[in-house]
């Protein structure tokens, strides 16, 4: 049974992931992005950040 955590707005939350697992965001609320950071639990030198838009709107042409 996956687990669910709800995050108010500008607050955090720490958690390990197992190999393989997968991970969903999601924006409820507002069109503001969410930063994410993921570490490598033995190196936490190596890391990856990234930026998930609440929604990518269509693009339009002028």
């Amino acid at each position: 049974m996956p687990k669910t955590f709800m995050l108010k707005a500008r607050t955090g939350r720490a958690f390990r992931l197992v190999q393989g697992a997968q991970l969903r965001v999601a924006n409820t609320f507002g069109s503001r992005v969410i930063d994410a950071w993921a570490f490598m639990a033995d190196d936490i030198a190596e890391f990856i950040r990234w930026n998930i838009p609440a929604s990518i709107p269509p693009l339009r042409r002028r």
